[in-house]
């Protein structure tokens, strides 16, 4: 689960698209939120489409600026098709759910999830409460909002989608994992990596346009074939990314090493660890945990996965090219 913490050095370009995010906000008809109480800020509704899953949202309490930059991007461009299913998400942010207490037993920023004898799941971390109700496909947020005035900065809103997104992709034939990830034209390479293990050093060595995300990538497979999709949730990448998606070529899972950037092939069973390991789950003894864990297999056995050992300075697009110029196996 990942906290508020904001980001630095930014610049001038970020105080320009701060003040491009006002000008919307007044274009809308609304007063800039920075210095507002958080009961005056307006309501923001939207649809957006997260790895192609569709969430109805709403939040209440937080800024505008902060969620037009990061979530805008991703609005869905037409409405579901017959039969999808759209996840509503009611989001209240007020400064009065910092008292949610930290779950006995979690340290911060984790959280804990428990399923109620009404089949409500429940996650809950230190000044948030995450409700889903998969039967009706509503879930209800109780958070802090964003008090800082840099519109890059993480946001609560994104933790609540992000526990929802990577519990329901099982259930939609895909993962979410911890990964950055680059996507072109000619298809997708994604980098697995626990923490300090290089995600954002490497989508700063990667053209920014193609960037998935720095932090999390979602995997989703499509009438057969494997996709990966970019994501809302960057980490100290801070750039906000936008909406795109294509062919998944290969999973090189990050590792830390001297000399010139390499891949090396893994073991089957090493290949699912890996992947199991950068694969976010919160719900022990859960069945999508079965499902989470043949997804892992499947995309191990399609030999998607190998290890890509790279060098703080050593440059990551001359593996980018070699994976993706190769034909399509």
């Amino acid at each position: 689960m990942e906290g508020v913490a904001g980001s630095s050095g930014r610049g001038v370009t970020e105080t320009k698209r701060g003040s491009d995010a006002h000008a919307r906000e007044r274009r809308a008809g609304h007063a800039p939120c920075y210095g507002l109480p958080v009961s005056d800020r307006p309501d923001w509704h939207a649809t957006l489409s997260l790895a192609d899953v569709p969430f109805s949202i709403r939040v209440r309490g937080e800024s505008l600026a902060h969620l037009e930059r990061r979530l805008g991007p991703f609005r869905a461009s037409s409405d579901p098709g017959v039969g999808t299913r759209t996840l509503h998400v009611d989001v209240s942010c007020d400064p009065r759910h910092a008292a949610l207490p930290l779950p006995e037993g979690v340290a911060f920023p984790g959280c804990a999830a428990a399923r109620e004898a009404s089949g409500v799941l429940v996650f809950r971390g230190l000044g948030f409460e995450l409700r889903f109700d998969e039967t009706r496909a509503n879930a209800s947020v109780r958070t802090t909002p964003t008090m800082t005035a840099t519109p890059d900065d993480r946001t609560m809103v994104d933790t609540a989608l992000r526990l929802l997104l990577s519990y329901v992709l099982p259930s939609h034939d895909g993962i979410l994992l911890h990964a950055c990830g680059y996507a072109d034209q000619r298809g997708a390479v994604v980098f697995p990596g626990l923490s300090d293990e290089g995600k954002t050093t490497t989508a700063r060595k990667l053209p920014p346009a193609g960037v998935l995300s720095d932090d999390q990538v979602a995997l989703r497979r499509v009438d057969g074939v494997w996709h990966a999709y970019s994501l809302p949730f960057v980490g100290e990448y801070g750039t906000p990314t936008h909406a795109h998606a294509a062919r998944l070529r290969s999973i090189l899972v990050l590792e830390k090493a001297v000399g010139p950037a390499r891949r090396s092939k893994l073991a089957h069973a090493d290949a699912v660890g890996a992947l199991m390991a950068c694969a976010p789950w919160y719900v022990p003894g859960d069945g999508g945990l079965r499902t989470l864990l043949d997804t892992c297999f499947e995309l191990a056995a399609a030999e998607y996965v190998q290890t890509l050992l790279l060098g703080r300075d050593e440059p990551v697009m001359p593996v980018v090219d070699e994976v993706l110029e190769c034909p399509p196996g």
